[in-house]
C-alpha cells in the first residue's frame, strides 16, 4: 500500500494535504476515496471511503479547532440556542421546556410576562469553560453515513457521550443569591472524539512534520511537531470474525482523548457566617502537546481518567452492536488531598494526579500491553544493521468475565519488543516503519509530590525506578511499506 511524507504549516495545511493524497487516482486507483466537504469547524472535512463489499461505503471525519481557554467554549455555550437547548430547557439544567428567556453575558433573564420586578435571573459566577487550557486540536471520527445539512458532530453513527461526567459549572439564581448551584456542561462539538494536538501558537518550529499511509479501508496519521509525537488512525480494524458478522468495525484512534481528571474548591453556601469548601472532581480536556496524563500517548498505553465502561479513551471502536466503545489499558484519575491548619481542621482541598492503575471496569482493553511487558526482549540478527524487533498486533479485546472475545486487530499498528534504539524511521527487515515514542522521548507520566505523603527515600527510588521500567515499554510502530 502507498505512503507519503511531508510538511505542514499547520493542522489545516495537513487536511488539505491529506484530502490531496487520499482521493488521488493516479497513486490508489480504485481505492481512492471522494472528498464530500471540506469547511470550518463545526462542519469539518469528511471523505467517503470504500466498505468490505463492492458499492459500501463509509465516511472517515477530520476537524481542527483553536481552543482558547476562557473564551471557546463559553463563547459557544452562552449563545442563546445552545442555552435554551443545553441549559434552560434541558432536563439536567433548568427544566424549562420552551420558556421565554434574555441572554446578555453569563445572565440569563426568565421572562414572567407579568412584571420586570418578578423575573427571574440566573447567572454563572465565571465564564462557563471545560478546558484546562489554550491549545489546537485536530479531531477524528467515523461515520456511517453522510448527511450534508449536520454538522460534523451529528453526523450518523457518530459517538455518543451522554454517559460522561464533566467537571460541573455553577450558576446562582436572583431568588437565592447565596446558594450555587451546579450544573454539568454539554461537551463542545468535537470533543470526546481522539485528536492529536499541538500548541494554540502552533507548530513549534513553524512546521510538522507527517506520514500517511492508507488503503481502501483506512488511514493512519503519524505527526511529528519537533519533539512530540502523534498518530491516529481511522477505519476499519482487521476483524477475527467473518465480515458479514461484523460488517462494521470501525476504529478511531488518535494521540489524545483531551480528557484529565481535575477539581476545584467549591464554597456552596456563601450566606453563613461560617463558610466550607467542598471538593468537586470531574472530567475536563487538555489538549496541550505536553500533557503528560495517559489519555495522551500511544495506543497500547491508552489511559482513561476514571475506571468505567462509559470512560473517554484516545481508542475507541464501534462494537459488533453498533455501540462505541473505549478501549484502555490504565486509569490515571485525581487524588483529593485534604489541607489541615495547625489544629487539625480542614481548611481547603488538593487536587493531584493519581498514580496510574491497571483498568478493571472498562471492561474492554489492548493486547499485547494489557499485562507487564518487561519479559520481552528483542531478537537480534548478527549484522546490526538489520535489526529485528518482535512485533506484536494491537489487538482490540473485551473482558467478559471468565471469557475473552478479540474483536480484531489494528492495520500495520504493532508494539515493538525493547529497548528501542531509534525512533523515527527505521528499516525492519527492509521494510520502512516509523518507530513512535509514548509522546516524547523519555516520557514521564506520573511525579510524586508533596501532598502523595511518600518521603521514605527507598520507596520514592522505588517508584522513580519503575516508572522508567514501564517508560521504556511504551512506544508503537507503524509499517509503512509493504
Amino acid at each position: 500500500m502507498p505512503y507519503t511524507h511531508g510538511y505542514a504549516a499547520g493542522f489545516d495545511e495537513l487536511i488539505a494535504q491529506i484530502i490531496e493524497w487520499a482521493t488521488d487516482t493516479t497513486v490508489h486507483g480504485v481505492d481512492a476515496w471522494e472528498l464530500m466537504r471540506s469547511e470550518p469547524w463545526p462542519r469539518g472535512t469528511i471523505l467517503k471511503t470504500h466498505g468490505w463489499e463492492e458499492g459500501e461505503h463509509f465516511y472517515i471525519g477530520l476537524m481542527p479547532q483553536a481552543i482558547q481557554k476562557g473564551k471557546t467554549y463559553s463563547d459557544w455555550f452562552l449563545q442563546k440556542q445552545v442555552l435554551a437547548s443545553r441549559f434552560v430547557w434541558a432536563a439536567d439544567g433548568l427544566n424549562l421546556p420552551g420558556q421565554a428567556f434574555d441572554a446578555a453575558g453569563q445572565v440569563i433573564t426568565i421572562k414572567t410576562y407579568s412584571s420586570a420586578s418578578s423575573n427571574v435571573t440566573y447567572s454563572f459566577s465565571s465564564p462557563p469553560d471545560i478546558f484546562t487550557a489554550s491549545a489546537q486540536a485536530l479531531f477524528f471520527g467515523v461515520f456511517k453515513q453522510y448527511a450534508e445539512g449536520l454538522d460534523w458532530h451529528e453526523q450518523p453513527g457518530g459517538m455518543d457521550f451522554n454517559e460522561i461526567e464533566l467537571q460541573p459549572i455553577y450558576y446562582v439564581s436572583s431568588r437565592n443569591t447565596h446558594t450555587k448551584m451546579k450544573f454539568s456542561p454539554p461537551l463542545f462539538p468535537g470533543t470526546g472524539y481522539p485528536a492529536i494536538s499541538m500548541d494554540y501558537s502552533g507548530p513549534i518550529e513553524g512546521y510538522i512534520e507527517y506520514w500517511l499511509t492508507k488503503d481502501a479501508h483506512r488511514l493512519i496519521v503519524v505527526v511529528k511537531n519537533r519533539e512530540y509525537w502523534d498518530m491516529a488512525y481511522l477505519g476499519f480494524l482487521e476483524p477475527y470474525q467473518a465480515k458479514t458478522q461484523y460488517a462494521f468495525p470501525a476504529v478511531v484512534i488518535g494521540g489524545t482523548s483531551g480528557a484529565v481528571m481535575g477539581g476545584e474548591d467549591v464554597v456552596l453556601n456563601t450566606g453563613s457566617s461560617i463558610t466550607y469548601s467542598t471538593a468537586v472532581s470531574g472530567v475536563r480536556f487538555d489538549y496541550r502537546p505536553s500533557n503528560w496524563a495517559l489519555t495522551h500517548g500511544v495506543p497500547m498505553f491508552a489511559g482513561a481518567p476514571a475506571d468505567e465502561r462509559a470512560a473517554l479513551s484516545q481508542v475507541r471502536l464501534m462494537l459488533p452492536d453498533g455501540e462505541w466503545q473505549s478501549f484502555a489499558n490504565w486509569v490515571q484519575g485525581a487524588t483529593v488531598v485534604n489541607n489541615t491548619n495547625s489544629s487539625g481542621t480542614v481548611t481547603g482541598h488538593s487536587f493531584t494526579r493519581s498514580e496510574p492503575t491497571r483498568a478493571a471496569k472498562i471492561g474492554h482493553f489492548l493486547r499485547p500491553a494489557c499485562s507487564d511487558l518487561g519479559g520481552t526482549g528483542h531478537v537480534y540478527r548478527t549484522n546490526k544493521n538489520k535489526l529485528t524487533y518482535q512485533m506484536e498486533p494491537l489487538e482490540f479485546v473485551e473482558d467478559a468475565g471468565s471469557v475473552h472475545n478479540l474483536f480484531g486487530r489494528a492495520w500495520r499498528v504493532y508494539w515493538p519488543s525493547f529497548r528501542v534504539t531509534q525512533y523515527g524511521e527505521i528499516r525492519i527487515d527492509g521494510k520502512l516503519h516509523l518507530m513512535l515514542p509514548n509522546a516524547w522521548e523519555d516520557r514521564r507520566w506520573y511525579i510524586a509530590n508533596g501532598r502523595t505523603n511518600l518521603i521514605d527515600p527507598d520507596s520514592l527510588l522505588a517508584q522513580e525506578n519503575e516508572i522508567e521500567r514501564l517508560s521504556r515499554q511504551m512506544n508503537c510502530l507503524v509499517r509503512l511499506e509493504d
